[in-house]
């Protein structure tokens, strides 16, 4: 899990935009159904998370494994999230998963 971390706190404080989706493309790529909760948990409370598409943009991209609860997390964020690009990746997450 540092590794995830290390990249987290990479993909939340880069400008380099390569960088950052080579990140993301790690992260994703770590992510299993044991670690997958603990990393929104990271995301979402880290001190660099300022924008919702921080972790709309995770949720998005592992919509495609097979994750119990995802489909639950994402409806609970769309409940409260009010920006349009945040809204627009976590319908398209919902999209995948079904």
């Amino acid at each position: 899990m540092k590794e995830i971390k290390e990249l987290v706190d990479y993909f939340l404080t880069s400008r380099n935009i390569y960088g950052v989706e080579e990140a993301i493309d790690i992260i994703v790529s770590k992510t299993t159904t044991y670690n997958y909760k603990e990393i929104i948990h990271y995301i979402e409370n880290h001190p660099e998370y300022k924008i919702e598409s921080d972790i709309t943009i995770y949720l998005a991209e592992i919509a495609n494994k097979d994750l119990p609860e995802l489909e639950t997390i994402i409806k609970e964020r769309l409940k409260t999230f009010t920006s349009k690009s945040g809204i627009e990746d976590l319908n398209e997450a919902l999209n995948i998963l079904k």
